[in-house]
């Protein structure tokens, strides 16, 4: 999950570990997710920080993309970049 750490951000609300933040649940868009990895091709899951949180290895085979709009439907705050 990605968590806005602006108060002029325009975010969605997301509910983590039981609170609401202000965020975008960018592993959950790609399919990064423990029930559904599997379905992604190229993508492994590993143990994650001390096997609490997993971790996904992408390989060089793995094609995970979506449309910006789709994820970000009000766009990224002007104050944000992607590289």
């Amino acid at each position: 999950t990605f968590v806005c750490e602006t108060a002029s951000a325009t975010c969605p609300m997301v509910h983590k570990d039981g609170i609401d933040l202000a965020g975008f649940k960018m592993m959950e868009m790609f399919g990064l997710v423990e029930k559904d990895f599997s379905s992604v091709k190229g993508v492994s899951m590993e143990p994650g920080t001390f096997n609490v949180f997993p971790c996904y290895q992408l390989h060089k085979d793995a094609l995970v993309s979506q449309p910006t709009r789709y994820m970000h439907p009000e766009g990224l705050p002007s104050d944000y970049t992607i590289s």
